[in-house]
């Protein structure tokens, strides 16, 4: 976005916000920023760990997400469903397929 400055009064460092009327985004799903991890199957992506039951243990697949904006700790992401539960501690140190236990 180019601002018109005739008179310099924006200067180099200023910090502003913006609001974009007229566009209209459908809401994303959001998870804790410390879900999403880099997708090691595609350097500069991001993906978080998707808990599924199997049987009767759960198990966590990884899955490609994109990532929106963030609020807080929390980013929107596209690639989960809502209600889908999505691993939050420990995902870093995970494995796709990897047994997990779910903690209420």
């Amino acid at each position: 976005m180019t601002v018109p400055n005739p008179k310099s009064d924006l200067k180099p460092g200023m910090i502003a916000s913006l609001t974009v009327s007229g566009v209209q985004k459908a809401p994303a799903p959001a998870v804790p920023l410390s879900a999403v991890v880099a997708d090691p199957a595609s350097p500069g992506r991001y993906a978080v760990f998707v808990a599924q039951e199997q049987g009767s243990k759960w198990v966590a697949h990884l899955r490609e997400v994109t990532l929106g904006e963030t609020h807080e700790s929390d980013v929107a992401v596209d690639g989960v469903k809502p209600g889908e539960k999505i691993v939050v501690v420990g995902a870093a140190r995970l494995k796709d397929g990897d047994s997990i236990r779910i903690l209420p």
